[in-house]
């Protein structure tokens, strides 16, 4: 079965499964990707389908197998983590917080080096890849 395949999408994503593993190629550079091709076992990855299907956006795990959305540096492929209040000008307000100016500066300019996107990684191996992209593959595992 093949979930991904055309060469609509950027990243140059094949996924084909032969019933016992599924392969998962790409075009994707380092650090964006571990540099190689990998397989996951076909129940691991449709099971890492469904579960992401159940639990919509939250970081994902499933006999060895994570997707989760990150935001990525653009340039050195690192993960930017998510802004946290300051104890100084930040105000809590309901379950959130209302930044101060200088950590709305930040956000901003986190926000215009990096790209959000999904990451899909068994063991060592990794490929991050638009969301869009995930979404197209995991709702064809699930159909």
């Amino acid at each position: 079965m093949s979930y991904i395949r055309c060469l609509s999408n950027p990243e140059r994503l094949y996924i084909v499964s032969d019933g016992k593993k599924v392969n998962v190629s790409h075009k994707v550079q380092k650090p964006h990707s571990s540099g190689r091709e990998f397989d996951i076992p076909s129940r691991t990855f449709e099971g890492l389908c469904r579960k992401w299907a159940k639990e919509w956006e939250e970081p994902v795990a499933y006999r060895g197998a994570s997707v989760e959305e990150i935001h990525v540096n653009r340039k050195t492929g690192r993960i930017i983590p998510a802004a946290k209040p300051c104890k100084k000008g930040c105000k809590p307000e309901g379950n959130g917080w209302v930044p101060c100016k200088r950590c709305f500066r930040k956000s901003i300019q986190d926000a215009r080096r990096g790209d959000f996107l999904v990451r899909l990684s068994f063991g060592r191996d990794f490929v991050n890849m638009w969301r869009v992209t995930w979404h197209y593959i995991a709702g064809n595992a699930n159909s």
